[in-house]
Formats: structure tokens, sequence, C-alpha cells
């Protein structure tokens, strides 16, 4: 059983995407429920729902965003078309989502997201952006991405100024 928000996050997504931009795809799906809970997590200390991301050949993909679409369907809220080739899979909502979980500032940074990823990327170059993400560069297939590696960045260069800092510092001690 799916997490109730998550999976009214998915609901929602596949809903607003085809009122507005027809087509969402997986891959793009995938992106927009990680950057949600990623984006909320660096900005609030707490991701939008309680789901786990894990490392795929194309970027972060919800632990459990299979079982939860067989769910929706299930329910009669959402269907959906398999991909064939390079057409992708089509969500279809079959009912309105009920979003009074969210808050008024989740709902508004979900459709940022939405439109950043629907409107400025296509499915390669979204999945491109994902894998520029420290923290799915260090994960290896299959491991959990953790909300809080959205603070990870890679190492900087250390100059004369740090060596000189930590030669104080360890002096002092």
């Amino acid at each position: 059983m799916s997490d109730s928000k998550f999976k009214t996050l998915v609901h929602y997504v596949c809903a607003r995407s085809e009122e507005n931009f027809g087509d969402l795809g997986s891959v793009k799906l995938n992106k927009i429920l990680w950057l949600s809970d990623l984006i909320a997590y660096a900005s609030s200390g707490e991701p939008i729902t309680s789901e786990t991301y894990i490392k795929r050949q194309h970027g972060p993909v919800p632990k459990t965003i299979l079982s939860t679409l067989k769910e929706l369907e299930a329910e009669g809220c959402l269907i959906f078309r398999k991909s064939k080739g390079m057409v992708p899979t089509r969500y279809i909502s079959l009912k309105d989502p009920d979003i009074s979980d969210f808050s008024p500032e989740q709902i508004s940074l979900i459709d940022s997201v939405i439109n950043e990823v629907v409107d400025g990327h296509s499915a390669t170059s979204i999945s491109d952006f994902s894998h520029t993400h420290d923290a799915w560069q260090m994960a290896k297939i299959g491991e959990e991405i953790p909300h809080h590696t959205c603070f990870v960045s890679p190492p900087g260069e250390i100059d004369e100024n740090d060596i000189a800092w930590a030669n104080e510092v360890l002096a002092a001690s």
C-alpha cells in the first residue's frame, strides 16, 4: 500500500500535466516527484512525501511508483497507456485529485517543478540533469538516495589558506 500523500502527489502531477501539457511520460513524472520532494526538503527540512527514491539508469525513481500507479488505476483515479518505442507513457486522470493534504506552498512548489520539467526539458535532458546531482553520481544502481543528499556537493579545491587554517586549528588544540 502506497503512502497516501505520495499517491495523491502522483495523481495530481498526472492530472495537472494532462490538462496543460498532454503526454507526461514516466521519465518526467519520476523527475517531477523527486525534484518536488528534494526542493521541499532543501527549503523546509521536510519532503512533501515520505517516498524513498532509488538510483536507476535514467535517474532517481520513486521506490513505489509502479505499485502506486497500479493502485490509482485500480481505484479508478487514473489510467495509463504504456509506451511504445519513443512514445512516452500517457497518464489520464479520471477524477480530480483531492489535494487538501497539501499546503498552498507545496502546491506552488509542485506546480513550479511541473512547469519547469514539462516545459523546459525533454525526457533526455531532464534525465541528464538528474545525473548531475552529486548524490545520484555517488550511489550505485538500486541504492536509496536519501532526501538529505540534496546538500551534498563536490569537494572544493584546497588552497594554502585552507592548509594554514587547519594547521592553526591543530596547533591550538
